[in-house]
């Protein structure tokens, strides 16, 4: 009965660290899943801010070769029409601009737009000055020193959006590491809580065969001196038997020969 309880007992503790186990199995499984999602969700966010400052470097490109293309022609109608198109490659750039700072943003990336802004205005002063005089001013009037100004405050402009999209690649790459790590971290996790819970079963079945063993070891005894109680019950019995046989002949035969002298005396007294 002992073993019985005991055997309970172990197979109770078995289960409950199993089911431990398998919750932190869940957990960790949980846990990853969730991970991934969040990572998604930031790649993503750092991937519309990537693909927003392109659109932006892109439009700071197409106003560099618009710019070039107007002071180099002479037809004031062509000068109007490359002037348009400059001003709708700063519309493309303004709008992902405000597309970009309608979006969640740290502190860094709030300290880089302010500067990126900052930069644009002085790019943008500086080129719509350098298109007035050359499209309104006489040419020649226009300096080294100004054609200089305008495009140098144009490369500030562009380097503070290449700075912002580095930015983001940065970002994005630390965050597909750290989740990496949080995700090696609850594999091995994973795999630690199940291979325990295996070696625990293995410790639990070789326990509970070992006390399988003992108990069918202790019934098999307890039959083996059942046996021999049985046995020598028999014998007690058979030998108890036979005294009461031998018992009873000699009751029988002590009867028959008491019969037997008082016959033979009651003969006598007749024949006298």
């Amino acid at each position: 009965m002992m073993i019985s309880r005991h055997s309970r007992k172990i197979a109770i503790s078995f289960m409950i660290v199993l089911g431990l186990s398998l919750a932190m199995i869940i957990f960790d499984l949980s846990r990853m899943n969730i991970m991934q999602s969040k990572l998604d969700a930031i790649t993503k966010e750092h991937n519309v801010k990537s693909g927003l400052m392109m659109s932006m470097r892109h439009g700071i490109y197409e106003r560099q070769v618009s710019l070039r293309n107007i002071m180099l022609m002479d037809d004031p109608f062509e000068q109007d029409e490359g002037r348009a198109k400059f001003n709708s490659y700063a519309l493309n750039i303004v709008n992902a601009r405000n597309r970009f700072s309608q979006m969640s943003l740290n502190e860094k990336e709030k300290k880089l737009l302010a500067e990126i802004n900052a930069s644009m205005i002085l790019a943008y002063r500086a080129q719509i000055n350098l298109i007035d005089s050359s499209i309104y001013d006489d040419k020649v009037k226009i300096t080294q020193k100004e054609l200089q100004k305008a495009f140098n405050t144009q490369e500030v402009f562009l380097s503070k959006v290449k700075q912002m999209i580095m930015l983001q690649k940065e970002a994005t790459t630390k965050a597909v590491i750290d989740a990496e790590q949080s995700y090696m971290a609850a594999k091995t996790s994973v795999y630690i809580l199940g291979g325990s819970a295996l070696l625990f079963g293995l410790f639990v079945a070789f326990l509970v065969i070992r006390l399988t063993e003992s108990q069918a070891h202790d019934v098999n005894e307890a039959m083996s001196e059942i046996e021999k109680s049985h046995n020598l019950l028999e014998h007690r019995v058979e030998k108890r038997t036979e005294q009461l046989a031998q018992a009873r002949d000699e009751a029988l035969a002590s009867n028959k020969s008491k019969d037997n002298f008082q016959i033979g005396r009651a003969s006598c007294r007749e024949r006298v």
